[in-house]
């Protein structure tokens, strides 16, 4: 196994409550390397620490890109915030 790490994605939904954000799209350049859950999270297998910022996009929602940082080892779940259309 490589490194493995939960991502949790969240943004405001259509009545303006904050909650997870099913079914975004993560990438890492031009891979997808997954799809969120009904709950937001998406577990990362990675081999090695990326180069690229991950993009993550969701219908109604505006991409985002993240990069981890060193404490990313530390934490999980890491969280994302998506802005709204």
């Amino acid at each position: 196994r490589g490194l493995l790490r939960m991502l949790h994605v969240e943004g405001f939904d259509a009545t303006e409550q904050q909650a997870p954000v099913a079914g975004a799209r993560v990438r890492l350049g031009e891979r997808v390397l997954g799809v969120t859950d009904t709950s937001g999270d998406l577990l990362l297998d990675l081999y090695t620490w990326p180069e690229a910022p991950f993009t993550f996009e969701a219908d109604g929602y505006q991409p985002a890109s993240w990069s981890p940082s060193d404490s990313y080892a530390e934490l999980e779940p890491a969280y994302v915030w998506l802005e709204r259309e």
